[in-house]
């Protein structure tokens, strides 16, 4: 029986061991983070009710632009 426990608990921090690197290496931390901020400011761009002489449409235009770019460099890495 306790040869059966020790194996049982083996088995389980192999598992549980297996699992947290998984969960702890988020690829591009820094680039999700900075794609996240750029939906934010979509948002606020997208929801203000005034124009600024057209400012806030170029504005509008540039993030979405960066927002493509930094998911297709995102993309573009293997790991």
């Amino acid at each position: 029986m306790k040869h059966k426990l020790t194996v049982l608990i083996a088995g389980l921090a192999f598992v549980a061991g297996a699992a947290v690197p998984t969960l702890a290496m988020e690829h591009h931390p820094d680039m999700r983070a900075a794609l996240n901020a750029l939906f934010s400011a979509r948002t606020h761009l997208q929801t203000s009710n005034r124009d600024f002489s057209g400012l806030r449409v170029k504005a509008l235009g540039e993030t979405n632009e960066a927002i493509r770019d930094v998911q297709a460099a995102i993309s573009s890495d293997p790991h």
